[in-house]
């Protein structure tokens, strides 16, 4: 019998120390994915050929990865343009921040946790260098943040960069629910922005469909209303009728 429980006992044990040994490895996995997701572009390395100077700082990268990711890069560097045969490139009227936003979008290995507001700061410069496999993920990400309790504002501004960036879900989304919005708010807000006219267009269409369909419930409401009350009409009249009779036979 001790011996059975001290084999138990040397089983529980074991087990402990796996389930220990697997967290361990879980979290050396995390570590490492952590440090991969901080590469520093400002700082130079046997894999860098090549340097993007952006307001001002050096940012280093290496050529076949941008040829590879961005066909816009891939024809400047085999062109017989200026930047193919020099080892600098400056990118005046980019922020800096976004450029490496951009840069950590497309080089394999860099996890980083895309927002909202990365999102919009990385989706002109994917139109630009024509890296177009990525703008699906930026949608995504614009899509979770927009809902019914977004104002009318934010989307007509969403709205906006779907129009330019060509984002069919997300402006169907923020047309949608842009129409829910109070019509005098929403048609402030369409006076003062530069939304394409055909954007407009389907706002106003959506929210006039809207309308045709509060007055035909209102209408068919209202057709109700009135059968029911033609209905008390002769049910009154028939009570009339038949208290008249009483009334006649009580004489």
């Amino acid at each position: 019998m001790e011996d059975s429980d001290s084999s138990s006992r040397n089983n529980v044990e074991a087990d402990g120390i796996e389930n220990e040994d697997q967290e361990e490895g879980v979290e050396n996995t995390k570590q490492t994915e952590n440090k991969s997701s901080t590469f520093d572009f400002t700082e130079q390395s046997w894999r860098t050929d090549f340097v993007l100077i952006v307001e001002g700082t050096k940012l280093y990268v290496a050529k076949n990865i941008l040829s590879l990711a961005s066909p816009v890069f891939d024809t400047m560097f085999q062109s017989n343009f200026k930047e193919s045969s020099c080892y600098e490139l400056e990118l005046p009227g980019k922020k800096l921040n976004d450029v490496i936003e951009f840069l950590r979008c497309i080089y394999p290995n860099t996890f980083t946790q895309m927002t909202r507001d990365s999102a919009l700061k990385v989706l002109p410069l994917l139109e630009e260098y024509q890296v177009l496999q990525h703008k699906p993920r930026c949608e995504t990400i614009l899509l979770e943040s927009v809902s019914a309790e977004t104002g009318v504002a934010e989307l007509i501004h969403l709205l906006q960069e779907a129009c330019m960036y060509d984002l069919q879900k997300l402006r169907e989304k923020c047309l949608s629910l842009s129409s829910e919005k109070p019509d005098e708010e929403l048609g402030e807000l369409l006076d003062k922005c530069s939304l394409p006219a055909e954007a407009a267009k389907e706002i106003l269409q959506k929210v006039n469909k809207k309308l045709r369909e509060v007055i035909a419930s209102l209408k068919t409401s209202i057709e109700d209303v009135s059968e029911k009350t033609k209905e008390n009409i002769e049910q009154l009249k028939t009570t009339n009728v038949e208290l008249m009779e009483e009334l006649d036979i009580m004489k």
